[in-house]
């Protein structure tokens, strides 16, 4: 049986997993790779909105191989 879709905000997806990253650093880092992720890339005012569970999945997954040291361009 398939679970509803628990669509959160990024500020709220980050305080949940303790993500210390900018806002701007997690749209150009880590979104662009994150299953379950809408409304990224439709410009400005709209809202970007992360589908939890899968997002979630996929961060327990890939925590360690993520570039938590990265500098913004």
């Amino acid at each position: 049986k398939r679970q509803p879709i628990r669509q959160i905000s990024l500020p709220q997806f980050k305080a949940e997993h303790g993500i210390k990253k900018s806002l701007v650093w997690c749209r150009t880092y880590l979104l662009p790779k994150m299953p379950g992720v809408h409304g990224l890339n439709a410009g400005k005012g709209h809202h970007i909105m992360i589908d939890s569970r899968r997002a979630s999945e996929w961060l327990d997954k890939n925590w360690n191989d993520i570039d938590w040291e990265a500098s913004l361009p």
